[in-house]
């Protein structure tokens, strides 16, 4: 028993799902480039913060360079500059209240907003409420001619990431985007299973001896899941005109 066709293994991802909770009309795209936005932070709702494979400490930075992807035309503020500036005792503080509320109160912004004077106008927090995996498995006919019996089955494994951002304007202390946004990341692998290993037989023959179906792909890291959420955010934020 053999497959048909040689396996390919892919990165991709499925499209996000975008939740907008709040959007201040007087947030342009234009007002975002003239004002700068400073990375304040991630929370992390999603447990493992000493495991070693969900890499917590390197998703500021993470949060950066995605936005920075999806929108090279706005100026950030470094993560590492929003600590400096600010004191670490105080930042601590500070995303221990935005993970426990989701939200940042009035003090708090006008800390930030001192602290950040001349830097930037606008602060993007994120908070990571959950990272799932899961195994997919679909079959389908590759060839539209009906004579010709030709089956692609692919499995993929998918790490999926659901972030919660927030946007707010230290000038005028409050918030001015608010969003919920699930993106994944996932590995791919197609093959063609020839008839023998779809028969009666070939079925029984997999069951005794093993054999068949190739393994689920790697997981896609964390850090991946997180990193697509955090560029499609930068995707949903006002557009130039």
């Amino acid at each position: 028993m053999c497959l048909l066709a040689v396996m390919l293994v892919v990165a991709g991802g499925c499209g996000p799902k975008v939740r907008l909770l709040k959007q201040d009309e007087r947030m342009t795209f234009d007002a975002l480039r003239a004002g700068k936005v400073a990375i304040a932070g991630v929370a992390n709702l999603a447990g493992h913060d000493n495991d070693p494979e969900y890499e917590v400490e390197n998703w500021p930075a993470i949060f950066e360079s995605a936005l920075h992807e999806a929108r090279d035309q706005l100026e950030t503020v470094p993560p590492v500059l929003v600590v400096e500036r600010l004191g670490e005792d105080v930042h601590q503080r500070m995303m221990g209240a935005y993970r426990r509320a989701g939200d940042l109160d009035s003090t708090t912004l006008a800390e930030l907003g001192i602290a950040l004077s001349g830097q930037a106008r606008y602060a993007a927090l994120a908070r990571i409420e959950d990272v799932a995996l899961k195994h997919l498995r679909a079959q389908s006919d590759e060839d539209p001619d009906p004579e010709v019996e030709k089956l692609k089955i692919t499995k993929e494994t998918r790490r999926t990431a659901r972030v919660t951002f927030d946007v707010y304007d230290l000038t005028e202390r409050r918030s001015v985007w608010s969003g919920e946004i699930s993106s994944s990341s996932s590995n791919q692998v197609s093959f063609n299973p020839d008839r023998a290993e779809r028969s009666l037989l070939g079925i029984v023959g997999r069951a005794v001896f093993g054999g068949g179906d190739p393994d689920y792909p790697e997981a896609p890291t964390v850090s991946a899941a997180i990193q697509a959420a955090c560029y499609d955010f930068g995707r949903a934020l006002p557009k130039e005109k």
